[in-house]
């Protein structure tokens, strides 16, 4: 008699440590950058704060949310959630409006963040911006 087991395969990462910074890649628009984006661990989830920024005088409407990926090894998008963003004047003087968010994903060490303009789609793979590393 032959007997096969198998295993489901486990994730071999570990929870990341309270205050560990989360690698995040953000995308900003010809319009509007993301800037300073950082993300800390905690140890009921993560902190994401940042800003973002008018590039041009121009007379756009500014984006009104953020578009937050939480990112596997694998690549793939395990969830998603939404960061409200201050409206951003026209005026020179007062371009840039600072955002923070709060999830209760608990990160492991082989995931990231990808942050982009929500625009009901998902964030570019090869987000460009910003990156930070643990």
């Amino acid at each position: 008699m032959l007997i096969i087991l198998v295993a489901a395969a486990a994730s071999l990462a570990n929870p990341l440590a309270p205050g560990a910074h989360v690698p995040i890649a953000a995308s900003g628009s010809p319009n509007f950058s993301l800037a300073a984006s950082a993300a800390v661990a905690s140890a009921d989830g993560a902190t994401i704060s940042g800003r973002v920024c008018r590039l041009a005088r121009s007379t756009l409407m500014s984006p009104q949310r953020l578009r937050l990926e939480r990112v596997g090894a694998d690549s793939a998008v395990a969830e998603t959630a939404e960061v409200s963003l201050p409206i951003l004047s026209t005026r020179v003087e007062q371009r840039c409006a600072r955002y923070a968010a709060r999830v209760a994903w608990r990160l492991m060490t082989d995931e990231s963040l990808r942050l982009c303009f929500d625009r009901g789609q998902p964030c570019p793979a090869a987000s460009t911006g910003h990156r930070e590393s643990p």
